[in-house]
């Protein structure tokens, strides 16, 4: 069974995709995004929130704490958490401790000793 593509299912893709290939992207504006899909920054944020079950700005996060507790497994030994941070988007490594704390339920240094 097909489900009818509408333009505001085409945003939201755009949207996940955009958030997908640029989360190591300090820079990167997901308010400038939701304007920029074409619709009003609420609605679109809303219908975001609807189809992915995060508003754009936790699905950001969820994005960048996993790439980071990859980085974490892998490099735990060569790399410092704030390189970490840094390859993740982030380039406040407080915010950063305290963003992988609330999505993981312990903090970035417990985390490299588990």
């Amino acid at each position: 069974k097909f489900q009818r593509v509408d333009g505001i299912t085409i945003a939201i893709n755009n949207i996940t995709d955009i958030l997908n290939r640029n989360f190591t992207n300090p820079e990167l504006n997901v308010s400038s995004l939701l304007i920029n899909s074409g619709y009003a920054e609420d609605y679109i944020r809303n219908k975001f929130k609807k189809v992915t079950g995060k508003t754009p700005n936790e699905f950001l996060t969820c994005l960048r704490i996993n790439h980071a507790k990859k980085l974490i497994t892998a490099f735990k030994n060569t790399l410092s958490l704030s390189s970490i941070a840094v390859s993740c988007g982030y380039d406040d490594y407080c915010y950063f401790s305290r963003k992988f704390k609330e999505v993981t339920g312990v903090s970035p240094n417990k985390f490299k000793r588990l």
